[in-house]
C-alpha cells in the first residue's frame, strides 16, 4: 500500500510478496510474469468469474483474486473453477454448474465467501 507502492505498480513490474517467492522456490515453480501484484500463491489454478454483483465489487473481488495468484475472467469459460453470485439460475450459473464449478455465494458485498456445490 502507499504511494511508492502505486508508482510501482504503474510500471507494469513484476511484484510478488514473500509468501509467492517462498511458494515458488520451494515448490519448484516459476515466478508469475503478470502485470499486477502477487502476495501469495493461496488461489493458484483457480479461475474466478462473477455474476449477478455491482461492478465495484466485482473489481474488488478481481483485485484480491489476483493478489492470491488466481485469475479473474468477466467471461465464462470452461476453465473456470469458481463463480461468485448473488443470484443462483443465472447463465453462468447454469453454465458452470454443468462443469461442476465451485459456487461461492457474497453474503454481502464486503464480507468473506461461502462456499456450495453446484445443485441441479
Amino acid at each position: 500500500e502507499g504511494e511508492r507502492f502505486e508508482e510501482v505498480k504503474k510500471t507494469q513490474s513484476v511484484i510478488v510478496g514473500p509468501q509467492c517467492l517462498l511458494t515458488c522456490l520451494t515448490n519448484g515453480q516459476p515466478i508469475p510474469n503478470v502485470t499486477w501484484p502477487i502476495h501469495n500463491m493461496a488461489m493458484e489454478g483457480c479461475y474466478i468469474t462473477c455474476s449477478h454483483l455491482p461492478k465495484a465489487v466485482k473489481e474488488d473481488i478481481k483485485i484480491k483474486v489476483q493478489n492470491m495468484g488466481g485469475r479473474y475472467t468477466d467471461s465464462i469459460f470452461s476453465v473456470n473453477t469458481h463463480l461468485v453470485t448473488d443470484c443462483v439460475k443465472s447463465e453462468k450459473y447454469l453454465f458452470l454448474g454443468r462443469n461442476r464449478t465451485v459456487v461461492v455465494a457474497s453474503a454481502d458485498e464486503t464480507s468473506s465467501w461461502v462456499l456450495y456445490p453446484y445443485v441441479s
